[in-house]
């Protein structure tokens, strides 16, 4: 572990080696302060440009490769270890990531094939990084979008807790007790989520399976609703998080007389559409290039009145769950060369009608990902609809497959109202899907931004915005004042939230910025990315000098400049007590010997209890569910067989036997191609 003044020696002694540090370069240096003991955990570095087919070689340097494996190397200053990266900065380099994993001793160092991204087993996180044209300055992030796994921190030629020269977790001389830690962090989340009450306990089933003693992570509620499988099936349909927006987007589209600021159409498209007022009505309109008429809110330029743009309400675009919340799965039948094919559902969901399109198993699509099916008559006692093909016949694919129902073809519209505002997708991202014309779709863009963005800080419905006064852009100002954002029992992103607002023992969990303003809540706000769309708000802001939003510096990285990535304490002991040489999977163990001993008491309940079909059937699930808890006792430290006998656990609840059985049907499928 490095200590910090150390750290500045070594940037020095660095900065002197002309093959170590040029001037082109910019350094991207490792400091390793997680507090775990070497002799027990690894730690690794990857890096790679999947856009300008790069990859970092043991060298710590970006070399040319499209194809193959990309490989990870060990972290420390010893031979055949990476203590700093070199991204050259005559060299286009678009979202560079640098990976950086925590390992068990003597397990393999992490790989993966080039175009994918790691998995999130081993723990890591990583910090992004973007020269935009040779010799421009570069742009250096770090983000949680995808979920909060380990602390990091960027710092910027070393200025270490000088705000707006570093993001991340505040950082703690070496030595000290450190009161931002992995291990205090996830508690906090824990606390902050249930101090919310029932509006925060959808968020913590968000939690990873343990890892070396602690949470696996925290997922965010983007990539938790759209987690899915091999097969591109989702796994958490049943999530609240799906459908807790409907009410505010019924309430925010049922709207008029917002008045909203847009910006102009970018300069390299032309720029013919410059920023402007728009006033916003509540309509129903045809969806572009459909007979599909939807709940939107239209757009109307103030200055030019003929520049006029929707946006459109995802409340009932999509089916994705049956009449009883689940997942809905069915299997398709082709007779012959027929393009007629029967889909058969296995449950009631009678909010599929007859011309919705299909996304699933055997379903095909065109070049852009727009199903070529759809349903054409709907009947019978589980739901069977015949779909027909445009062009192909669908075969038979895998019986109980997950299906999804949508009223537009294209792949995204596939998603449920939490998935589109959480992710910022869906009808919040489809300006290029709507117009063809680049200058009006940056102008759309933007204000599907704007929209959902406002959503997520909890300012969507703000009253002021609803009915704004005579100001021009009154609407926009109100979204984009940060002393407006995160309010207290008001619908949010609440993952956002805490990564914003978040403190533990009264200390931000993220540095906070220049300026940092205070929330709606009365906390400050540290600089994170809690979702896509999480930047400074507005084509400019709607107040002043705002403090940074993200934890990023955009463009302002000079040429040869250096970045400190500090990996920050596991606990908040110091130094660290050391761990066992190997992980501790106790807890994980434990659960699993007790869900054993209530399975076998289950297993003689039913015996006693039940008779006939259902008997077999319930002890059948049983016994699979006990197969899988004995599995995961032979390997603990598999997080997805985990995660497995945690499903087959609560599927064991179920009441409703024909609900119950569709459940295990698709465990016992998700077992097959883990094992």
């Amino acid at each position: 572990m490095f200590p910090l003044q150390i750290l500045s020696l070594v940037f020095v002694v660095f900065s002197m080696i002309p093959s170590l540090a040029l001037a082109d370069n910019y350094t991207v240096q490792i400091a390793n302060d997680t507090g775990l003991d070497p002799a027990a955990y690894s730690l690794y570095v990857m890096g790679y440009s999947t856009s300008n087919n790069l990859v970092m070689n043991s060298s710590g340097a970006f070399v040319s490769q499209s194809s193959g494996t990309i490989s990870s190397y060990p972290v420390g200053t010893g031979a055949g270890q990476i203590s700093q990266v070199l991204i050259d900065s005559n060299t286009t380099n678009n979202g560079a990531r640098i990976y950086f994993f925590v390992v068990a001793a003597g397990a393999p160092a992490p790989t993966i094939a080039f175009g994918n991204n790691p998995p999130l087993s081993p723990p890591n996180t990583f910090c992004e990084f973007t020269v935009p044209s040779p010799g421009a300055q570069a742009t250096v992030d770090i983000q949680e979008v995808d979920g909060f796994i380990m602390p990091i921190t960027i710092t910027l030629n070393n200025q270490i807790n000088v705000a707006g020269s570093q993001f991340g977790q505040p950082i703690t001389s070496t030595g000290q007790a450190a009161t931002i830690n992995r291990a205090a962090i996830f508690s906090a989340y824990t606390s902050f989520m249930q101090a919310e009450g029932s509006a925060g306990t959808p968020y913590l089933d968000m939690i990873l399976p343990d890892v070396y003693g602690q949470p696996g992570g925290i997922l965010s509620p983007r990539s938790y609703l759209l987690d899915a499988n091999t097969e591109g099936e989702y796994l958490n349909l049943t999530s609240p998080l799906h459908t807790i927006w409907n009410n505010a987007l019924n309430t925010l589209f049922g709207t008029s007389g917002m008045n909203v600021q847009g910006a102009g159409s970018a300069a390299i498209h032309g720029g013919t559409i410059a920023p402007d007022k728009y006033t916003v009505s509540s309509v129903t309109h045809a969806y572009p290039n459909s007979s599909v008429s939807l709940q939107a809110l239209q757009f109307t330029g103030v200055a030019v009145p003929a520049n006029v743009f929707y946006i459109y309400n995802p409340v009932g675009l999509s089916v994705l769950t049956d009449d009883a919340g689940e997942e809905i799965t069915g299997t398709i039948t082709t007779v012959g060369n027929s393009l007629t094919s029967t889909l058969t559902l296995d449950s009631a969901a009678s909010n599929v009608a007859a011309n919705m399109y299909v996304a699933g198993a055997g379903i095909p699509t065109d070049a852009n990902g727009n199903s070529l099916v759809h349903v054409t008559n709907v009947g019978g006692d589980h739901q069977t609809l015949t779909v027909v093909s445009s062009t192909l016949t669908l075969g038979n694919p895998q019986a109980n497959s997950q299906y999804r129902f949508s009223k537009l073809p294209g792949g995204v519209m596939f998603q449920t109202p939490g998935q589109m505002v959480f992710a910022n997708s869906g009808v919040f991202a489809d300006s290029t899907v709507q117009t063809t014309d680049l200058n009006a779709s940056d102008v759309l863009g933007s204000l599907e931004n704007f929209l959902v963005t406002a959503l997520n800080r909890g300012v969507g419905l703000n009253p002021a915005a609803l009915s704004p006064n005579s100001t021009p852009g009154e609407s926009s100002i109100v979204w984009g004042d940060q002393t407006n954002w995160y309010p207290a029992a008001t619908i949010q992103n609440l993952y956002s939230a805490f990564m914003h607002v978040g403190t533990i023992g009264g200390t931000p969990i993220f540095n906070l910025p220049v300026g940092a303003a205070t929330s709606a809540r009365g906390l400050a706000m540290g600089s994170a990315y809690g979702f896509p769309f999480d930047e400074n708000s507005g084509p400019q802001p709607a107040v002043p000098n705002q403090a940074q939003v993200p934890p990023k510096f955009d463009g302002t990285v000079p040429v040869g400049a250096t970045i400190l990535v500090t990996l920050g304490p596991w606990t908040g002991a110091a130094p660290a007590p050391a761990p066992a040489p190997t992980p501790n999977y106790s807890s994980v163990i434990a659960q699993s010997n007790k869900d054993i001993k209530t399975l076998n008491k289950d297993i003689k309940k039913t015996k006693k209890k039940q008779t006939g079909s259902e008997k077999t059937q319930t002890i059948k699930q049983l016994k699979f569910a006990k197969k899988v808890a004995n599995s995961v006792l032979r390997d603990p430290s598999d997080s997805a067989l985990v995660s497995l006998e945690a499903q087959a656990m609560k599927a064991t609840k179920i009441k409703n036997p024909d609900q119950r059985e569709k459940k295990f049907k698709k465990l016992e499928k998700q077992y097959q191609k883990l094992t």
